[in-house]
């Protein structure tokens, strides 16, 4: 029967971290310069896309004001016209009635 005594294990298991740190040393060498740029890149991006994400939500914000303002001088302008017309009604109102005796 072949039976791994726990010291093959052990030196077994110290031979592939050993390895897996050379593997490191090698993909750090190789690709780790590109890493880090990706990172910076991807670190830029991210701020410059909380910076529109500001920039877009003041100016909705502002967009809201603006249409609240011209909503609430519509309405302002109708009521005066409805109550002009309505004077208007009522004083045609009265001339017929004067005509009329």
């Amino acid at each position: 029967m072949n039976v791994t005594t726990p010291a093959e294990l052990w030196a077994g298991s110290g031979a592939r971290s050993l390895s897996d740190e050379k593997m490191d040393q090698v993909r750090e060498l190789l690709f780790g310069d590109f890493r880090r740029q990706s990172d910076m890149q991807l670190a830029t991006m991210d701020a410059r896309l909380r910076e529109m994400e500001a920039v877009l939500s003041r100016r909705l914000a502002d967009l809201e004001a603006r249409l609240e303002a011209l909503s609430s001088r519509s309405s302002e302008e109708r009521r005066g016209a409805f109550e002009e017309l309505s004077r208007n009604v009522t004083e045609l109102g009265q001339r017929i009635r004067d005509i009329a005796r």
